[in-house]
């Protein structure tokens, strides 16, 4: 989307024009993270266009103020037409142009405006009902938790709400070292290179603009912390950026190639390292896959995906439980979401959490315990309130 509207600022085409919009009603049909992009496009090419403006201006104010409220009309009711269109063809038109007070709204900020302005309520949604229906309840299910479980983060849970700068936390644990090293070097360089700089707004701000409002928005405002994927939006935006390091590389010395080279290898190994397992990555910040449920869970480690290995693993060792009450001698195994309290309550696995190690890992993301009858006397001994 961003792509095909800076081809559009750099070329005012009917085409482009009409080719932006359409990939916006794509992305609208294909992820609700997407119903920003809209907004986030016309941000774009209004700062794109500031500079533009104010040279107007100088000229004369008051025709460029009415020549550019008619164009960005123009562009504002072209783009509505062609994303309405296409999200209607995604959804065969289905029963587009409900009225919005015939709505049945779960979110509590669609229902308050239902309710607040009941004029809205005779106005005909142009969208397919099952397209706002879906978002509401999306939006619904993020506030509210009703789909997922509670969030976790650093060892501690909390039942509702989310944690400030979870995203942020999350990335420095699940991304390549490398990855980051390499962010951290295109950052610094496009600070420091004034030459960089100068292109800001015909080429970066069509990357950073979107990388800005989603980092805020999924990191304070959004409650449902439940894995890094839902973060992912910003990275190939991030890659992209990344490209601005290497338009010179026949240049480069050969330490800085080496440099280059050294880092991808060691991304390859890193990641390789967790094979077949790619979904409990953790960067070498977490060197021991026996540690990584202490600082982040859920879909960052498990979504279900180990029920093979789960059901191998009890039938060679038939002494083995996934579940357990209270504490007892046992050989455990475990998914860390119950250990932890994002699929539990998080009072049933206080004593397992902060008395006891895992001794290994099932695909990364069981972990396997055995306490001998000797620790849970040693356990009810110096915390009796576990053992009543």
């Amino acid at each position: 989307t961003f792509y095909c509207l800076w081809r559009f600022t750099n070329h005012r085409s009917l085409g482009n024009g009409l080719l932006c919009a359409f990939v916006i009603g794509i992305s609208c049909l294909a992820k609700y993270t997407s119903v920003v992009l809209f907004p986030l496009c016309f941000l774009a090419l209004f700062i794109h266009d500031i500079p533009e403006i104010v040279m107007s201006t100088r000229r004369d104010m008051v025709m460029t103020i009415k020549h550019y409220i008619v164009i960005y009309f123009q562009y504002l009711l072209t783009a509505l037409i062609i994303i309405v269109v296409v999200i209607n063809i995604g959804f065969l038109f289905d029963r587009s142009f409900v009225h919005f007070g015939d709505y049945e709204f779960r979110s509590d900020m669609l229902k308050s405006v239902q309710q607040d302005y009941p004029v809205l309520g005779r106005i005909p949604v142009p969208v397919p009902y099952p397209y706002l229906d879906g978002l509401d309840w999306v939006m619904h299910n993020e506030r509210t938790s009703a789909s997922f479980g509670n969030v976790y983060l650093l060892g501690e849970v909390k039942q509702e709400g989310g944690f400030p700068g979870y995203f942020f936390i999350a990335s420095l644990f699940k991304t390549p070292i490398a990855i980051q090293i390499i962010l951290f070097l295109t950052f610094a360089i496009y600070l420091y290179d004034k030459n960089r700089r100068r292109h800001f707004i015909s080429k970066e701000l069509f990357l950073l603009v979107p990388v800005l409002f989603y980092s805020i928005y999924f990191n304070f405002f959004y409650y449902a912390q439940i894995g890094i994927r839902h973060y992912l939006v910003i990275f190939p935006l991030l890659y992209v950026f990344v490209g601005s390091l290497f338009p010179k590389w026949p240049n480069f010395s050969s330490l800085q190639k080496g440099m280059v080279w050294g880092l991808l290898m060691y991304l390859v190994i890193s990641v390789l390292s967790y094979y077949p397992y790619y979904l409990t990555y953790f960067n070498e910040l977490v060197w021991d896959k026996t540690q990584t449920y202490k600082y982040l869970a859920d879909s960052n480690i498990d979504w279900g995906q180990s029920k093979i290995e789960l059901a191998e693993y009890l039938i060679q060792n038939p002494d083995a439980v996934t579940s357990i009450s209270r504490p007892a001698p046992v050989h455990l195994i475990i998914n860390i979401n119950k250990v932890v309290g994002v699929t539990s309550s998080p009072q049933r696995y206080k004593w397992l959490r902060e008395n006891f190690e895992p001794i290994d890992t099932l695909a990364n993301n069981l972990l396997i315990y055995k306490i001998s009858p000797e620790q849970i006397q040693a356990l009810c001994e110096k915390s009796p309130e576990y053992c009543r």
